[in-house]
């Protein structure tokens, strides 16, 4: 529940801006996935070769409403 989704949307964002985690190591591709309702929130976040990428995806009744994709050298 809101747990969860504190981790998607705070804790993992710390970690994709600092490079860090604030939890324990991840690994090199990780998906998180949060549903309430009929919503349902993916994060995919990937490191290659020190460049990471976080995307988020929104779907609503299964079908994709927006995808938000961020990228850092």
């Amino acid at each position: 529940g809101v747990a969860s989704l504190i981790d998607i949307l705070i804790l993992n964002s710390q970690e994709f801006w600092s490079g860090t985690s604030s939890v324990a190591a991840r690994p090199e591709t990780s998906t998180k996935v949060v549903t309430r309702g009929n919503v349902t929130i993916t994060q995919t976040m990937s490191t290659v070769a020190g460049a990471r990428s976080m995307v988020l995806e929104e779907r609503v009744d299964g079908v994709l409403r927006s995808r938000t994709t961020m990228h850092q050298a």
